[in-house]
C-alpha cells in the first residue's frame, strides 16, 4: 500500500498544482474586469469635476446670471475635485493622477485669487488670466484621464478609455470656442476672440474625428445617429460666416447658447459611454467569479475523487 501511495502522490500532487494555477488564473481574470469598472467609473467624478469648474468660469463671467453664489460654485468644485481624488488613489499610476489634481488645485486657485483682485480692483495688473488658470485646470483633470488607457490590462478596455478621452479633450476645445464667440459677441470690433474661436472648432473636428477612428462600431454609430457630425458641421458654417462677416465689418453673429446646448448632449453622451464601460466590466466580472467558482468546485470534486478511487483500490489491494 505504502508502494501504491507513493505511486499515486505524484498525480495528486498534479492535480491540487493544475487546480493552484486554475484558481489563481481566474483570480487575475476577476481582479482584471473590477479594474476594468474602477477605471470606467473614475470618468463620473472627473466629469462631475470638469462640469463644476466649467459652472464656477460661467458664474465668474455673469455674477448676475441668477445662478449659485460665488462661494457656493466654488464650494462644490472643491469637493467634485476632492471626490475625484480619493477615486483615484487605488489606480496603479496614483501618483501621477494626483499630481494632475494637486496642479489643477493650484490652477483654480490663481484663478480665483486674481477674479477677486479683479473685482477690488479693476485696473489692477494680475500675474495671470482668471480664465486661462480655469482652463489649466480643466486640462490638468483631463490629463488625469489620459491615464486611464495605460492603466487597462486589456487592449479592448484600453482602446474604449481612449475614446472617452477623446471626447474630453474635444470638450475642452468647445469650451474654447464658447469663450472665444462670448468675448467676440462683448466687443464685436475685435475680431481675435472669433478667430481663436476658428481655431478652437478645428481642434475640436479633428478630435473627434480621432474619436471616431478608436471608438466601438457601436458607439461610432450612436455618435452619428445622435446627429453630431451634423450639427457640427452647421456651426462650421455659421462660424465661418461670421468670421467673413466681422472681417469685412459687416453684421455677423453665432448661436452661442445653442452651440452651447449640443456641446452639453456631447458631455451626456460621453457619461452614458463611460457608463456601458463601468457595466460590461462589471457584468464581466461576476461571469468571470461565477464561472471560476464552478471551475474550482469542479476541480475540487476532481481531486476528492481521485483520493476516494485511490483509498479503494489501496484497501481492495490491502485486503487480499
Amino acid at each position: 500500500s505504502t508502494k501504491l501511495f507513493t505511486a499515486a502522490l505524484p498525480l495528486v500532487v498534479a492535480i491540487v498544482a493544475l487546480l493552484a494555477l486554475t484558481v489563481r488564473g481566474d483570480l487575475n481574470d476577476v481582479q482584471r474586469a473590477e479594474s476594468g469598472a474602477e477605471l470606467g467609473a473614475v470618468w463620473n467624478p472627473l466629469i462631475t469635476a470638469l462640469t463644476a469648474i466649467e459652472a464656477e468660469v460661467g458664474q465668474a463671467i455673469d455674477p448676475d446670471s441668477g445662478s449659485v453664489p460665488v462661494t457656493d460654485a466654488r464650494r462644490a468644485t472643491d469637493q467634485a475635485v476632492n471626490d475625484l481624488r480619493e477615486d483615484i488613489e487605488s489606480l496603479g499610476a496614483s501618483e501621477a493622477a494626483g499630481a494632475h489634481v494637486t496642479a489643477g488645485r493650484s490652477a483654480l486657485s490663481a484663478a480665483r485669487r486674481n477674479l477677486d483682485m479683479l473685482a477690488i480692483d479693476a485696473a489692477v495688473i494680475t500675474d495671470t488670466d482668471p480664465f486661462e488658470a480655469y482652463e489649466l485646470a480643466s486640462r490638468e483633470l483631463v490629463a488625469v484621464g489620459q491615464l486611464l488607457p495605460s492603466e487597462a490590462g486589456d487592449p479592448e478596455l484600453g482602446r474604449q478609455l481612449l475614446a472617452v478621452v477623446k471626447l474630453a479633450e474635444a470638450k475642452l476645445s468647445a469650451n474654447a470656442v464658447i469663450a472665444g464667440t462670448q468675448q467676440w459677441a462683448a466687443d464685436p470690433s475685435d475680431i481675435t476672440p472669433l478667430l481663436t474661436a476658428r481655431s478652437a472648432f478645428s481642434e475640436m473636428e479633428a478630435t473627434l474625428g480621432e474619436f471616431e477612428a478608436i471608438a466601438t462600431d457601436e458607439w461610432a454609430a450612436q455618435y452619428r445617429q445622435g446627429g453630431f457630425p451634423t450639427q457640427l458641421s452647421q456651426y462650421r458654417a455659421d462660424l465661418d460666416r461670421a468670421v467673413r462677416a466681422a472681417g469685412a465689418g459687416q453684421p455677423a453673429s453665432f448661436d452661442t447658447e445653442s452651440f452651447r446646448g449640443l456641446v452639453a448632449n456631447g458631455v451626456q453622451f460621453q457619461s452614458a459611454i463611460s457608463q456601458e464601460i463601468v457595466d460590461a466590466a462589471s457584468l464581466e466580472a461576476d461571469e468571470v467569479r461565477t464561472a471560476s467558482l464552478i471551475r474550482i468546485v469542479i476541480s475540487l470534486g476532481a481531486v476528492l475523487l481521485a483520493a476516494l478511487i485511490a483509498l479503494f483500490i489501496t484497501r481492495s489491494i490491502t485486503r487480499r
